[in-house]
C-alpha cells in the first residue's frame, strides 16, 4: 500500500477505531470503579467518545497541516485525551494554544528567514518532547483535577467546589 492510500484512509480507520476504544476505555472505568471504591463517579460513555474523537480529528489536523510529527501527535494525542476527560474546557485551552501558535510560528516566515541558520519555511513541526514542554504540565494538573473533583465542568465557585 502506497503512502499516499495509507494517509487517505487514516482518518476513515481512526473514526472506526474511536468508537470500540471508546466503549473500551468506559468498561474499564466501569471496572475500576466498581473495585476501587463504592461511588459511583462513572465515565459516561459519550464523554469518552468526545474525548477520543475530538483529540484524533485534533491530531489528523497537525498531521496534514504539518504542525507535529508522528511522535508529536502520538503524544499531544494523549494529553488531547486526558484533558478532554478532566474538562472539555481543558481541552479547548489546548486546541486554541495549538491553533494560535501554529499560526505564529507561519506568521512573517519570510523575515524570520534573515535571523535562524536552520530556518526550515515556517513549517514548525513539533516533536514530542515540545508537546511534553508546552502541554505536560496542564496534563499533570488535568489528572490531579480528575483525582481531587472529578470529571466534568464545574463553576468557578471556591465556596463549594474547591
Amino acid at each position: 500500500m502506497s503512502e499516499s492510500t495509507f494517509y487517505k484512509f487514516l482518518p476513515l480507520l481512526l473514526c472506526a477505531l474511536s468508537v470500540p476504544l471508546s466503549m473500551f476505555m468506559w468498561i474499564g472505568n466501569v471496572a475500576y470503579s466498581k473495585i476501587a471504591s463504592d461511588e459511583e463517579n462513572v465515565i459516561p460513555p459519550a464523554r469518552w467518545l468526545f474525548s477520543i474523537l475530538v483529540p484524533l480529528l485534533l491530531m489528523l489536523y497537525g498531521l496534514k497541516r504539518k504542525g507535529v510529527n508522528k511522535s508529536g501527535a502520538i503524544v499531544g494525542l494523549l494529553c488531547a485525551t486526558i484533558l478532554s476527560i478532566a474538562s472539555h474546557a481543558f481541552l479547548a485551552c489546548l486546541a486554541m494554544f495549538f491553533f494560535s501558535s501554529s499560526r505564529a510560528t507561519k506568521f512573517r516566515a519570510h523575515l524570520k528567514r534573515k535571523y535562524e541558520e536552520d530556518f526550515r519555511g515556517g513549517e514548525g513541526r513539533r516533536n514530542w518532547a515540545q508537546v511534553i514542554c508546552n502541554a505536560g504540565y496542564a496534563t499533570t494538573l488535568a489528572m490531579l483535577y480528575l483525582l481531587d473533583c472529578g470529571y466534568g465542568e464545574r463553576p468557578v465557585d471556591f465556596g463549594r467546589f474547591y
